[in-house]
């Protein structure tokens, strides 16, 4: 795998019927589709296999909570209240594993690689965790991202904040 490859969830077939999905535990078979989730594990890189159903599963979508995050695409900064798309690795057991954080314009490409995939072909911006929890504009911002327009960060980040001081004026 490249360099680059180690950073960004990507889609691959099995070679064999070794690996088994670090999500749900079951077997991945030999010449079926998987994804690799970047992760750490005694301070070396590693790659974490999942089921692209279960890929899926852990996608949330949320407002950032502060300016601290880069996005893991391209590396620039999430400003506060912009909306971002985690790539999560969530276990059986509900412990969060690894996380890679995105704007959603720049996780476009994994997305259709993603919908190309018999049983996750139907992935549709709104059936993501959290989308119910963004305003009306972020959703629509979100859904277009994810289908490949071009979008500026600064109008969802205008209406986040709009958002929240009609929210304030409610309370």
């Amino acid at each position: 795998m490249s360099a680059e490859q180690l950073t960004r969830p990507t889609v691959c077939v099995a070679p064999t019927a070794r690996s088994k999905c670090q999500s749900c535990s079951e077997k991945i078979e030999s010449g079926s589709q998987r994804v690799g989730m970047p992760a750490r594990h005694a301070g070396l890189s590693v790659t974490r296999w999942l089921h692209p159903v279960c890929f899926v599963n852990n996608l949330l979508v949320d407002t950032a909570p502060s300016s601290r995050a880069k996005c893991a695409g391209d590396g620039t900064p999430i400003a506060k209240g912009e909306p971002r798309l985690l790539m999560r690795l969530i276990s059986c057991e509900g412990d969060a594993r690894a996380q890679k954080i995105y704007k959603p314009q720049n996780a476009y490409s994994l997305i259709q690689e993603l919908r190309k995939i018999e049983g996750v072909g139907s992935l549709k911006a709104d059936s993501i965790a959290g989308m119910d929890t963004l305003s009306k504009e972020q959703q629509k911002w979100v859904r277009d991202a994810l289908s490949g327009k071009k979008l500026d960060a600064a109008k969802v980040r205008t209406a986040y904040v709009a958002h929240l001081h009609f929210k304030q004026s409610l309370s």
